[in-house]
């Protein structure tokens, strides 16, 4: 990714540069430091803000940017154990806002302390703006269960501006134990377009990176680890994204595809909890993927499932997928919904089959559509259950009737083969 085809705005710089203590600052981190480090903004206007390095600034409102302005330094802003009374909800909820009039700004070398509290930690509506090397740790708030906010804002950055350029960011201890909530470690949405995201990072995180509504976002290494979510959910309303270059450790949902024109590229999962997922998207490229399986699961998921609210989704492209995982109720759950126009080609299954709950080994179970495409993949068996295999079923829409043989049960078709391990080839699976 070449991020400087990116136009961004650069700031000024016209005014002086400011450190924070000669404005009153203690930098201590007892001492409450929100006034003067608003009296510091101001007076760094259009210049460049420094927080001392190894230097902790309590703060229990939000800091407010509206022209442009360099923050840098290594030094810390902190929460305020009563930062809730102070910070107000609907999108002013953030401990460091940078406006639209901010376009431009940069910030470097911060770290952001949520200290427990549920807050954006940075919030940035300034097109054109550089973030590096930013630090967001300890969102650790609990949730309440009718707070609908909480599932779509927070996060360590929000990003609702064209032309940003985030560069190693990391999110620390940013947990809340409530599935399908935040925080998220990044959040780009309100209809932007060319954000740059490169060396993204989290550790004992709810979920990695959100992507709404949005055009042309670029996704350039990823990490993260010990997720209770899931590690990039592409929402409806985002178009042309690309995802490079990623890992995910002890995840559940890995990506969740419901957006359009996606291409998540490069990917390696270490113990994956549940399946991808897949969601009223449509033209999905998900290759050179590998994939390991949890081996504390208790059930046992699919690659790939189209979820309960998929109605359709078509332009389904799987490729050089390599995934060790334990054989349950398919290997392409595509129950829910329509799948028209999908392919899974140069793929490599290996499935244990210890779990004798399932007395068929499906491949695919598909209801509604057009029959997806199998070509040039070879599925391996493992296990106690491996040496009695009768059968391999694809499960398909009865409307196609003219694939492979069939069986006495209408609407399944059976993969002949070693069975131990079966390739199938393009010309036995395509119409």
């Amino acid at each position: 990714m070449q991020l400087t085809n990116c136009s961004a705005i650069e700031p000024e710089n016209t005014g002086p540069t400011v450190d924070a203590e000669d404005f009153g600052a203690a930098g201590d981190g007892v001492k409450d430091d929100t006034l003067a480090l608003r009296r510091a903004i101001s007076a760094a206007k259009h210049g460049v803000l420094v927080l001392e390095e190894g230097h902790v600034y309590l703060v229990s409102g939000m800091l407010e940017i509206d022209f442009p302005l360099e923050i840098r330094g290594g030094g810390v802003l902190k929460a305020s154990t009563d930062i809730e009374k102070h910070v107000g909800a609907s999108g002013r909820d953030s401990l460091l806002r940078f406006t639209r009039k901010a376009s431009g700004s940069r910030l470097s070398g911060i770290t952001v302390d949520l200290a427990g509290a549920g807050r954006n930690a940075v919030d940035v509506e300034a097109p054109g703006m550089r973030i590096q090397d930013l630090t967001v740790r300890n969102y650790s708030k609990k949730l309440k269960s009718d707070n609908i906010r909480h599932r779509t804002t927070e996060s360590g950055l929000r990003i609702k501006a064209s032309d940003v350029i985030a560069q190693n960011v990391r999110c620390d201890n940013m947990v809340t134990h409530e599935k399908d909530s935040v925080p998220r470690c990044i959040n780009v949405q309100g209809g932007v377009t060319k954000v740059f995201l490169k060396n993204i990072s989290g550790h004992k995180i709810n979920g990695g990176i959100v992507i709404g509504s949005s055009s042309g976002v670029r996704i350039d290494g990823y990490d993260f680890r010990d997720l209770t979510d899931n590690g990039l959910y592409i929402l409806p309303g985002a178009m042309d994204t690309v995802a490079t270059d990623g890992y995910l450790e002890n995840t559940n949902e890995p990506v969740v595809f419901e957006g359009q024109q996606t291409r998540v590229s490069g990917l390696r999962v270490h113990n994956q909890g549940q399946s991808f997922g897949l969601e009223n998207a449509d033209g999905v490229i998900l290759e050179d993927v590998e994939v390991t399986f949890d081996d504390r699961l208790t059930t046992r998921p699919a690659f790939i499932r189209t979820r309960r609210e998929n109605q359709k989704s078509s332009g389904i492209r799987l490729r050089r997928i390599k995934a060790s995982m334990p054989m349950g109720d398919s290997v392409l759950a595509l129950a829910h919904g329509a799948i028209i126009d999908m392919e899974l080609v140069e793929s490599n299954f290996r499935l244990e089959l210890d779990n004798g709950r399932f007395p068929d080994v499906y491949i695919v179970r598909q209801v509604t559509g057009e029959a997806l495409r199998i070509s040039d993949s070879t599925f391996q068996f493992d296990g106690k259950r491996a040496a009695n295999i009768k059968k391999l079923i694809v499960k398909v829409p009865p409307q196609q009737k003219d694939r492979m043989q069939r069986n006495d049960q209408g609407n399944r078709f059976l993969l002949k083969g070693d069975p131990m391990s079966v390739t199938v080839r393009e010309s036995q699976f395509r119409n």
